[in-house]
């Protein structure tokens, strides 16, 4: 294994192709990733681990450790910020975690991630840049998207996720979670729980798909003040069952929308196709079992 020692200044450090040791020690230090299994320690000042150039994704997983495929696994401890590979499907993974207690709170949008609760420890942030993909921890997170088409999954807890922008798949999980798609065609799982779905970003042309799992489900087809898709895009909703106790809600009173009956989608069985006037809003697949006056409510 390599030795490797910043100084009390600001260095740029590489490492080998074999296994390092890396301490950067004080200053802000720039350190580029490389293949091996390495240890990474930063030290005073704005540390930033570099991987941009190492040509397979990363992920940044619980407890520091960065998987790099067949380049290895990295340690990284006290370091501020860390950039994944360039045009690589990098994933934030906080699913290993073990302790019980700690959450997230991510924003791909601008580079942030936030870990609560560690034992110990408490709570750390860290600059997160390059990253696509975020999955949860066992607690309740919050976790949102950027402008790319990303992969949110809450898994367990009572999740709060927004895609932002982007044609997104997002995933609940265990727990009752809020899914908000943002703008962009995008594919929304509650998974277990009470979850509520929302994949409406007022952008023109969205074409949605809302599944909400088991449990009492909202789907979401307007709110208070603004219904959406309308003009363009409408919302498919794949497992509406009012047996649980889903609903669908809408701008208004039930008594403002039509129903009609036609094999739009999914299976071969019927689909209900939801209209406010003549426009086509909502798609309930493989069902003819919604009822307005029952199943509407008003935001």
């Amino acid at each position: 294994m390599a030795i490797i020692n910043g100084s009390v200044f600001g260095d740029v450090v590489t490492g080998t192709i074999g296994n390092d040791s890396i301490a950067s020690f004080g200053g802000n230090d720039y350190i580029y990733g490389s293949f091996g299994n390495d240890l990474i320690k930063g030290g005073s000042g704005i540390d930033t681990v570099d991987y941009s150039m190492l040509g397979q994704p990363i992920t940044l997983e619980a407890g520091g450790f960065v998987g790099k495929g067949a380049a290895g696994v990295d340690k990284i401890v006290s370091v501020d910020n860390v950039i994944g590979a360039i045009g690589q499907f990098n994933t934030i993974d906080a699913s290993s975690g073990n302790s019980g207690i700690v959450s997230i709170n991510v924003d791909l949008s601008i580079n942030n991630l936030v870990v609560n609760d560690i034992p110990g420890i408490g709570t750390i942030g860290l600059g997160v840049q390059n990253f696509i993909d975020v999955v949860g921890t066992t607690q309740n997170d919050v976790i949102a998207g950027d402008f790319q088409n990303n992969i949110l999954n809450g898994n367990s807890g009572d999740d709060f996720l927004f895609g932002n922008s982007g044609n997104d798949w997002m995933i609940g999980g265990k727990g009752s979670d809020i899914v908000l798609g943002g703008s962009g065609s995008d594919a929304l799982s509650g998974g277990s729980g009470n979850d509520f779905l929302n994949g409406f970003g007022f952008t023109f042309g969205e074409f949605d798909v809302l599944e909400g799992g088991s449990g009492a489900d909202v789907f979401a087809l307007g709110d208070a003040n603004s219904l959406y898709y309308l003009d363009n895009g409408y919302a498919t909703i794949t497992d509406f069952n009012y047996l649980e106790g889903d609903k669908i809600q809408v701008t208004g009173s039930a008594s403002n929308y039509g129903i009609a009956f036609q094999d739009l989608s999914g299976g071969l069985a019927t689909d209900t196709l939801i209209f406010f006037g003549g426009d086509l809003i909502g798609v309930v697949q493989d069902t003819t079992n919604v009822v307005p006056t029952f199943d509407f409510i008003a935001a």
